[in-house]
């Protein structure tokens, strides 16, 4: 999945995206058709949920992000975490 042309409009630690989301797991999966990654859960209802991850590949500082696309298209996105171009420090 190409990263240009999205739109972020929120952005968690991966930590703090499994907890809004009431699961412990996320998995990263390779299809077997495409070779494409995806991640994968299961919410707190049970539900299944799939989302994108990076043209890059797995993230060494990973971030997730729920993004949209030109199509406005919403969808989570895994990734490298970027501090903002504004942040001068963090601790």
């Amino acid at each position: 999945m190409a990263d240009n042309n999205l739109t972020f409009n929120k952005s968690f630690s991966v930590e703090n995206f499994k907890a809004n989301q009431g699961t412990d797991k996320i998995e990263i999966v390779k299809s077997p058709k495409t070779g494409k990654l995806f991640m994968a859960w299961t919410d707190k209802d049970g539900i299944n949920h799939r989302g994108a991850v990076s043209a890059k590949g797995v993230p060494a500082k990973p971030e997730i992000s729920e993004v949209s696309d030109a199509e406005g298209n919403t969808f989570h996105l895994l990734h490298e975490h970027q501090e903002s171009a504004n942040v001068v420090a963090s601790f």
